[in-house]
């Protein structure tokens, strides 16, 4: 295929440029020589993604995996998820006696906006939740969501006038086997990262003490069938309103 002979072209070209052998470049990765000349002859068949990221991190090279589907129907359909799984969060926190604020901006150049920051007026505590319904790139999942969460409450004082007593963080997942594999593959890293799971995150939203940095999983079914349904609810309510019944008055 047209795109694995460009990846294979790409790690030979600065593989050359560095001056390392390709043997060089096979003892770094851990793997046969001949592994990396089939790569470099953009002969994937049979390669691991684990393999392509060892021969890549050789070179310096970072691999990323990206999922195309029917134009941009993979990114309608990802939004729509991403959506249902925040409009749960909120419902949750809401319930629990949190004020909550979608797509919260910082204010900082280069740092996107917090998916969900909700404030617990009691306990003048801020939380930080980062959704995904993907687990891409672990690190920078991890890197981005310190950045955030070390920034938050100045942005939040900033904007409300109100200083945090305490700031805790949650990384929210769908409920995927996809995430739960990954989570397994880097289970020392998200348990340093993620300590509270489970009914230690649901004790603490609803009686939050003390510093928190917690992970939840959300099943992706569910929260998608209960988007579904408000917005139905939502236009029949709508196309009521536009068509009163006539009650013979």
């Amino acid at each position: 295929m047209l795109l694995d002979h460009r990846l294979g072209a790409a790690l030979r070209a600065v593989r050359i440029r560095q001056g390392k052998r390709q043997s060089d470049v096979a003892t770094a990765a851990g793997v046969a020589q001949q592994t990396v000349s089939l790569l470099e002859r953009g002969d994937l068949e049979g390669f691991t993604v684990r393999v392509l990221r060892a021969i890549a991190s050789a070179l310096g090279v970072r691999i990323v995996v990206e999922a195309q589907w029917r134009g941009g129907e993979l990114d309608r359909l990802l939004d729509r998820d991403h959506a249902s799984l925040v409009e749960a969060l909120i419902r949750r926190l809401g319930d629990a006696g949190w004020e909550v604020e979608a797509e919260f901006d910082l204010g900082v150049a280069g740092v996107g906006p917090i998916d969900i920051l909700a404030w617990h007026p009691p306990t003048r505590t801020l939380l930080v939740i980062e959704v995904k319904t993907v687990l891409a790139d672990v690190q920078r999942l991890i890197g981005r969501f310190a950045t955030k969460s070390r920034l938050a409450a100045a942005a939040y004082r900033r904007r409300t006038g109100r200083l945090p007593a305490q700031v805790g963080r949650l990384l929210v997942l769908s409920r995927t086997s996809t995430n739960q594999r990954r989570i397994t593959e880097h289970r020392a890293t998200f348990r340093a990262a993620f300590a509270a799971r489970g009914a230690a995150v649901s004790r603490w939203l609803r009686r939050p003490s003390g510093p928190f940095s917690g992970m939840l999983f959300v099943p992706l079914g569910s929260a998608s069938e209960g988007y579904r349904r408000r917005a139905i609810a939502g236009r029949q309510r709508v196309h009521a309103a536009r068509h009163p019944v006539d009650r013979g008055r």
